[in-house]
């Protein structure tokens, strides 16, 4: 009897171990890379758990992000810069991507500062049309997708961060998205 009470115990604390320990790594502030990538006077740390992408057509960076599952769809951060004065405004773009959902849920937009550059945030959940090709027609729709959006004021024009993915995906990676747009900084390069 004692020996199965001293076993209880042992578990009970290992229980309350794992799930304290599992807590602090949830709590943990997103990591990023020592990779870095800049363009029009601005800088940015890449967060560690996602992947360079291949290159690809008007795009500065392609960041791809894992699931939990490895059968589960991948979340992209696709970076744009298309030249000083070049890509439109903010609102434009930001309508744009809104657009590119139905049945849209939880349009957010919000100004931000981070290091003394200016950011405009999105985002926004719903059936995605998933744009591509030369005319940036629908791929096919996919359903509960979200997007976490970034349109950051560069000394050399608008820089465009778009995440796009499975909401799941997306929710739990807007940490480390977040942490990517913090990082950013005044850059003598790019």
């Amino acid at each position: 009897m004692k020996l199965v009470a001293a076993y209880t115990v042992l578990m009970s604390i290992m229980l309350l171990g794992c799930s304290s320990q599992k807590k602090n790594e949830e709590g943990q502030p997103p990591t990023l890379s020592s990779q870095s990538q800049n363009v029009a006077g601005v800088q940015w740390s890449i967060p560690a758990n996602w992947t360079k992408g291949p290159e690809k057509q008007m795009r500065v960076g392609t960041y791809l992000v894992k699931g939990s599952d490895d059968n589960a769809e991948q979340g992209e951060c696709a970076v744009f810069y298309f030249g000083e004065g070049q890509g439109g405004n903010v609102e434009a773009n930001i309508d744009r991507w809104f657009a590119q959902f139905e049945n849209r849920t939880n349009e957010e937009r919000k100004k931000e500062e981070f290091n003394g550059i200016k950011v405009t945030t999105v985002s926004v959940q719903g059936n995605y049309l998933s744009p591509g090709g030369p005319m940036m027609e629908s791929q096919g729709t996919k359903e509960k997708h979200s997007l976490c959006g970034a349109i950051v004021e560069a000394p050399g024009g608008m820089v465009f961060f778009k995440f796009t993915g499975p909401t799941p995906l997306v929710d739990g990676a807007s940490k480390d998205f977040r942490a990517m747009l913090q990082s950013l900084s005044k850059s003598v390069a790019g």
